[in-house]
């Protein structure tokens, strides 16, 4: 009998303890609710105009070099130029400017040059050429770029400008087979990447 006594003292004070101490919880969930914050950040930010136009210059007509063969522009457009151009003898050449300009609010730079289109035979007897903004150097073949001076922004309504020369050579090929037995169309590319600086 006085273990049952003991047994039921002992269950009322551990049934006594989980009260006090669930009320413990309770009060102190009150006492911690009672010290939290909010904080709130608003802000204003005010973005100005911004535009990326890096373009050839089309108010203007590819200016042909002295002593090139006449060079006609075929499509003209802000990003394409296609030009034609006839060679019909070993020493002639074409050659022509153009000027790319930055109307946009970024500066930008000339990263990467891709020449294409003039295959392995052909390049026995043609030679194709760009010159980026005063440059004595070509670029003749895919380069990446990392001395191009930057093509700066818009300043008010003058938009940087940077001249682009492109040349194509016939030239003597070293052996007298490997010039063309038959007229050919060549298709010489050139892309030009730019990137924001």
């Amino acid at each position: 009998m006085k273990k049952q006594k003991d047994l039921k003292k002992q269950k009322r004070l551990q049934g006594a303890t989980i009260g006090a101490l669930a009320l413990a919880i309770v009060f102190m969930a009150i006492g911690f609710a009672a010290y939290t914050q909010t904080l709130n950040i608003n802000g204003t930010a005010n973005v100005d105009l911004a535009s990326w136009n890096v373009h050839f210059d089309s108010t203007k007509d590819p200016v042909t070099s002295s002593g090139s063969q006449t060079v006609t522009k075929t499509s003209y457009t802000g990003t394409t130029l296609a030009f034609s151009c006839s060679l019909t003898a070993p020493g002639q050449f074409c050659e022509f400017t153009i000027d790319v300009v930055n109307e946009g609010t970024f500066d930008a730079k000339l990263t990467k040059v891709t020449l294409s289109g003039i295959s392995t035979a052909q390049a026995k007897y043609l030679t194709y050429k760009l010159y980026y903004n005063g440059a004595t150097t070509p670029y003749t073949a895919t380069t990446t770029v990392s001395n191009a001076t930057t093509l700066a922004k818009k300043s008010g309504t003058t938009p940087g400008r940077h001249t682009v020369k492109v040349r194509v050579d016939y030239i003597q090929p070293s052996s007298a087979s490997d010039l063309p037995s038959s007229a050919v169309t060549v298709s010489p590319k050139a892309v030009l990447d730019f990137t924001q600086q």
